[in-house]
This record gives structure tokens, sequence and C-alpha cells, in this order.
């Protein structure tokens, strides 16, 4: 279990490190964890730093470490339900000034929380290391992101599935080949590719594709 405790924080990189390329000084696109790239908003970053500096108090002051635990959870929980309000409810139409919210928005919010979620069972596994007893709010706010998350895969597919349904509704099987409602569809597709791929990885973005293909009948 010890592997399993944080005990400090990165440091940062030096400015020899930097002349001698052993960091890129560049910011990069994406944070990388093993073969998974995650495309996400600037406020997680700043949560995994929070996070981290939870982790390592907590380690510092054991005695302490189920009170920390349990604000962290807290922590954790008040970025999940923001971040609905924000996406979902649609707050950030006035927090934000966006004049609608976009199926990148919607990707971004989910891959967002991807990476809170991937990174809920390594928390646990370090206050579990640190604790006789294990502290049931991490279960709770990972079962509240994971359905987060659901919510709103949900919301892309519904934004689709109202206007693929307008086109459907308008078709009829009578020329031109492809008829205008389709071309329609096929634009609306190729929009929503565009809206996706640049956040989502590429098997997420295939089972969107394969849901509306599946729906349209063309598999």
């Amino acid at each position: 279990m010890e592997s399993s405790i944080i005990k400090s924080l990165p440091g940062s990189p030096t400015e020899e490190d930097i002349t001698t390329n052993k960091y890129d000084s560049n910011p990069a696109a994406a944070l990388k964890v093993g073969l998974q790239k995650y495309y996400t908003v600037g406020t997680v970053l700043i949560l995994i730093r929070l996070v981290s500096e939870y982790c390592v108090c907590s380690y510092d002051l054991q005695l302490l470490a189920p009170v920390i635990g349990r604000h962290l959870a807290e922590l954790l929980r008040t970025f999940n339900s923001r971040s609905c309000q924000l996406v979902l409810g649609a707050g950030a139409l006035r927090t934000a000034g966006l004049k609608t919210i976009t199926s990148t928005n919607l990707a971004l919010a989910s891959r967002s929380l991807q990476l809170v979620l991937w990174m809920i069972p390594h928390i646990r596994a370090h206050f579990n290391a640190l604790m006789s007893e294990s502290l049931g709010g991490f279960d709770v706010v990972e079962k509240d992101i994971g359905h987060h998350i659901q919510q709103l895969e949900t919301k892309v597919l519904s934004i689709m599935n109202a206007l693929l349904g307008d086109q459907l509704n308008e078709w009829d099987a009578k020329p031109p080949v492809p008829s205008k409602q389709f071309r329609n569809i096929s634009r609306h597709l190729t929009k929503l590719h565009e809206a996706v791929s640049s956040v989502l990885p590429e098997e997420q973005v295939n089972i969107v594709l394969m849901y509306f293909s599946i729906r349209l009948g063309i598999m």
C-alpha cells in the first residue's frame, strides 16, 4: 500500500531542465495519462493541483487524514455539481458569455469529468493506506460523476436525435437521391464529428457515430 501514498508534490522544472530539453517548455494540448489523452478545461488543472495538495497534507498530518479526506470528497462533489450547473444547466450562458451550449462544450465537460473519475481510485487508495477505515464519500462522488458523464453523453445524442428526427419526418421516398433531407443528415453528422473528434478519444467517437448509423439503418 506504500506505493499508493502521495507524499510530495512534483517539483517545477528548473531552467537547466528546460534548456537541456528534459522538459518541453511549450504547453501541451492535452494531458496524457498512459495511452490516453485528456483534452480538458483549465479548471481541471487547478483541481489536480488541489487534490495533490490535499493528499500531501493528509500524509503529513495523518491523524487528520479522515477530516482532510472528507473535505476532499466534498471538493470533488462541488466540482461535479458546479460543472453540471454550468453545462447541463446552461449556467455558462450567463457566467461565461456563451451564446449556446454546443456539442463541443458537452464533450469537453464529459472528458474533463472522465479524468476526474480516473483520479478517484488513486485518491481512495491513498487515503485507505493512511487510515484504518475507508471513506465512503469517494464512492458517492464517483457514482455521481459517472452518472453526470452519462447525462452529458445522453444530451449529445438527444440534440442529434432531434435534428435527425426533423429531417426524417420530412423525408419521402422519391427522387432526387440522395434527398435534401439525407444531405442535411450527412451535414449534421459531419458537424457532430468535427465537434467531438477533437476532444473525445476515437473509440468514444465511433460509438456515437455507430449509434446514429444503427438508428438510420445503414449498418
